[in-house]
C-alpha cells in the first residue's frame, strides 16, 4: 500500500513493507490502562483490532521526491526479510534504487537499517550517501548485543566511504533538517520537511500508536529509556498541534500520517484520509 501526501515542492509517499498485525496493547505499551484505550478506540476504531485490548500495527518506509532529488528515509529490513517489499514499493512510485541521492537513517533499529546494504555487503542503494546521527552512530557501534548488526548493516557503508554523520539541525538539504528525537535510541534522529509555509517531521519510533498522542506518558516496551522518550514525545506532539505540523509515524497504519489536533481539551491523532495505491 502507497500513501502520499505534499509538502510544498516534496511529495512523500509512505509505503507500507508490513502487514497489519495484531498485538495486546498491554506487550505494546507501558502502564496504559482501559480507559484510555476505550477513549481511542470510540474515535479511532480501525486502528484496533477484533477488540479494544488488540492494537494495530505495520511499518511504514518515507521516500521523499522534489524537483531536485529522491530522499529514502530508513530501509526497512533485510532483503531476505521485508526488504523485497520495499523494492516493490519504490518501484510502483516509478523510483529505482541507483536513482536515490540520499539514505536517511533514523536509528539503529534492525527494521530501519536492516536493508541498507545487500548480502554481500554491497550498497543497495548504490549513488546515495547514507546519513546518521553520530551520536547514534557511536551508541551503535559499542553496543555489544548488537555487533553482528553493525557489522551487516553500517560498517559495510561506512568501508565504502558511503556513511556521513550528522549533529542536530543539521541540513541535509535545502527544506531537509535533522531533529534530535532521543528516548527510543539515545541518538534517535527525525527529518523536517519544510517548504511553502508548511512542514512534516518524519519520526524516528517517538510514537507507535494513536493512542500515545493524547497519552504522551505511555512508552512502549521497545523505547530504550522510557522516560526520555516520554519527554522527548510530549515535546513533539505539543509542537506539532502549535506548528500545524504533519506527522509521519512509522509503525502506525495506513501510512501514519495525519496531524495533531485539539478536540474537547485534549491532543489526539487526526489521520489524513484518502485512497491509497494498492
Amino acid at each position: 500500500m502507497i500513501y502520499r501526501a505534499n509538502i510544498g515542492r516534496f511529495e512523500i509517499a509512505s509505503l507500507q513493507v508490513w502487514p497489519l498485525q495484531q498485538m495486546p496493547a498491554s506487550e505494546v505499551l507501558l502502564d496504559v490502562d482501559a480507559s484510555s484505550l476505550e477513549e481511542c478506540h470510540r474515535r479511532l476504531p480501525q486502528f484496533f483490532g477484533d477488540d479494544l485490548s488488540l492494537i494495530e500495527l505495520t511499518q511504514n518506509i518515507c521516500v521523499i521526491r522534489s524537483p531536485d532529488q529522491i530522499v529514502l528515509v530508513d530501509t526497512g529490513e533485510a532483503l531476505h526479510r521485508a526488504g523485497a517489499i520495499l523494492a516493490w514499493g519504490l518501484a510502483a512510485v516509478g523510483i529505482q534504487p541507483h536513482e536515490v541521492d540520499l539514505v536517511f537513517l533514523t536509528h539503529r533499529d534492525s527494521d530501519h537499517v536492516g536493508g541498507a546494504v545487500g548480502a554481500h555487503g554491497e550498497a543497495l542503494y548504490p549513488r546515495a550517501k547514507y546519513l546518521i546521527s553520530r551520536l547514534e552512530y557511536e551508541a551503535f557501534k559499542s553496543e555489544a548485543k548488537r555487533a553482528d548488526q553493525f557489522c551487516s548493516s553500517i560498517k559495510p557503508l561506512e568501508d565504502r566511504g558511503l556513511l556521513e554523520f550528522l549533529e542536530d539541525g543539521a541540513e541535509i538539504a535545502a527544506g531537509l533538517t535533522a531533529v534530535a528525537t532521543p528516548g527510543h535510541r539515545s541518538g534517535a534522529t527525525s527529518l523536517r520537511i519544510e517548504d511553502g509555509g508548511q512542514a512534516a517531521l518524519l519520526l524516528a519510533d517517538t510514537l507507535h500508536l494513536p493512542v500515545q498522542i493524547t497519552h504522551p506518558e505511555f512508552s512502549s516496551v521497545w523505547d530504550g529509556d522510557a522516560e526520555l522518550a516520554a519527554r522527548t514525545r510530549r515535546q513533539i506532539v505539543d509542537q506539532a498541534e502549535s506548528d500545524g505540523l504533519l506527522l509521519a509515524v512509522p509503525h502506525t497504519p495506513f501510512g501514519g500520517l495525519g496531524y495533531v489536533q485539539l478536540e474537547a481539551g485534549k491532543r489526539v491523532w487526526s489521520p489524513l484520509e484518502w485512497d491509497s495505491d494498492a
